[in-house]
């Protein structure tokens, strides 16, 4: 079935191969199994996104504050603004409870039969506002049938969710284009989302550290220095917890394409 619209977080699998992986204590302290280089970008990213709301919210408040007698549409526009970015920063620091859970085995998992076909389209009906006000085109390609298999259905629409807030971030300007794509691969149901973002220069966005069982092995998004995205690393927890993986394709010349998998079978 195709169609076409015009709509205008260490990666620690908990539980892999039947095996139960824990976080190391040391101290009778959870210690954190990410390099400190890591624990720096993840810092500085966490500042950086708390800056940003934050610097919005005290300029905006000192306006109000000293101008008692605007009017009351202003006064309106600038309380949106408030209110706008006090959600960012609740986003965010739900991103940050979430990304800590994840990582010390502590997170909740509500599992149930989940249609992915299904749930990707009702995961874009979430951003179709976005899609109309930023004038961009989604294709949508799923399959007329495929299997159910058993995950957390709000945590993987998590995932879609954030890989389609990520393509209308960085698609074309002019001429946005995000292309979904759901197939079998290899006993994997397999998830692309692309974009025709800037190619080489979108993929700075892409770069996320990998680890397996605990072992950092490096960078699997390409040879560039690595860079962190705490949706992106949430979300890379969520796929491994069941057997899955999430990447990104750096061979692009144009755009860019997150996939992630999810193994019909778990071991």
């Amino acid at each position: 079935m195709l169609a076409l619209f015009k709509l205008t977080y260490v990666t620690n699998p908990l539980h892999y191969q039947g095996a139960t992986v824990k976080p190391r204590v040391e101290n009778n302290n959870y210690k954190a199994l990410m390099p400190h280089g890591l624990q720096d970008d993840i810092l500085a990213t966490v500042t950086h996104e708390l800056r940003t709301p934050l610097t919005s919210i005290r300029a905006v408040s000192g306006i109000l504050h000293e101008n008692p007698d605007l009017d009351v549409r202003q006064r309106e526009q600038f309380l949106n603004i408030i209110l706008e970015e006090s959600e960012k920063l609740t986003g965010l620091v739900e991103e940050m409870l979430d990304l800590a859970e994840l990582e010390l085995g502590r997170a909740e998992w509500q599992l149930t039969q989940v249609n992915l076909a299904e749930l990707i389209s009702e995961t874009v009906t979430h951003v179709e506002h976005l899609l109309s006000k930023e004038n961009i085109s989604l294709q949508l390609r799923l399959p007329d049938h495929v299997p159910s298999t058993v995950l957390d259905r709000d945590r993987i629409k998590r995932v879609i969710l954030c890989l389609l807030n990520n393509a209308i971030k960085f698609c074309d300007d002019s001429s946005g284009w995000i292309g979904v794509r759901l197939h079998v691969q290899d006993h994997n149901l397999q998830v692309d989302v692309s974009d025709n973002g800037s190619g080489i220069h979108a993929s700075e966005r892409h770069k996320i550290m990998d680890a397996e069982l605990g072992g950092w092995i490096g960078n699997t998004f390409g040879e560039e220095p690595q860079t962190t995205s705490l949706s992106l690393l949430v979300s890379r927890n969520i796929v491994a917890h069941f057997g899955g993986k999430l990447w990104f394709d750096g061979d692009l010349q144009h755009g860019a394409k997150f996939s992630f998998t999810i193994p019909l079978r778990r071991e």
